[in-house]
């Protein structure tokens, strides 16, 4: 009887001091008393949002990439090869940052950051290649 008395004193006092009450036929489950109000808790996720740094935005800045010149063409049904800031390049390579699209007899085209380019050969260099073409050596 002893261990029945003081089981039930223990239960008692656990179930006056836990979070939940018991009844015969449910559980109920009681708001903690030491949890704050909502508002309070809104007004602290606030100002903990504005506390929080904001990433810093980063600029990119493009470099300057050099100036391309087209020097000469050696323009065949076989081949053909432009020769631009002193580099030979075939259609498909790079050359300063550009893509070498497409060589035609007097122009090369070209794309640079997205933008298509296209460079010609002046007046005196294809005199000079029909000159050279035109003479047996």
């Amino acid at each position: 009887m002893v261990k029945i008395t003081c089981l039930f004193s223990f239960l008692v006092f656990v179930l006056s001091f836990g979070s939940f009450t018991v009844s015969a036929n449910s559980v109920e489950i009681l708001a903690d008393p030491m949890k704050p109000p909502a508002l309070a808790l809104q007004k602290m996720r606030a100002k903990t949002v504005k506390k929080t740094p904001k990433k810093p935005v980063r600029k990119v800045v493009l470099k300057p990439l050099p100036p391309l010149v087209l020097q000469s063409i050696i323009y065949s049904p076989a081949r053909k090869i432009a020769i631009i800031n002193d580099m030979p390049v075939v259609s498909g390579e790079q050359v300063e940052g550009a893509k070498v699209v497409d060589i035609k007899k007097d122009r090369v085209t070209l794309v640079r950051r997205g933008k298509k380019l296209e460079l010609m050969l002046d007046s005196d260099s294809r005199a000079i290649n029909k000159t050279k073409s035109k003479s047996k050596l």
